[in-house]
């Protein structure tokens, strides 16, 4: 909830609060178009951007046959996340 503050009222907080605002509906955005990815394709990016694994560390946990069976997985799943994020664009301005 923002809070009612006065004209002359600049105070980081407000900046703050509406930062914070913007950051966790954009966290919520991000968020629902990775559960519309396929089960793998999220794990994929989860794993490489999140927790900044290698590709290398990625294929073998995840039963994938070579690394650029991986570096597909990701390349499509970036795509969606682009053509997701696209629409909203369109939507929303």
């Amino acid at each position: 909830m923002i809070h009612d503050y006065s004209a002359t009222d600049y105070s980081t907080t407000y900046y703050d609060e509406i930062y914070n605002m913007n950051f966790l509906n954009g966290k919520k955005i991000i968020t629902d178009i990775l559960l519309k990815l396929k089960p793998i394709e999220e794990k994929v990016l989860r794993m490489r951007y999140l927790e900044e694994a290698t590709i290398e560390e990625i294929y073998k946990p995840l039963g994938l046959p070579s690394r650029e069976r991986v570096r597909q997985i990701e390349a499509k799943a970036l795509r969606s996340l682009r053509s997701e994020l696209a629409n909203l664009k369109d939507n929303y301005i």
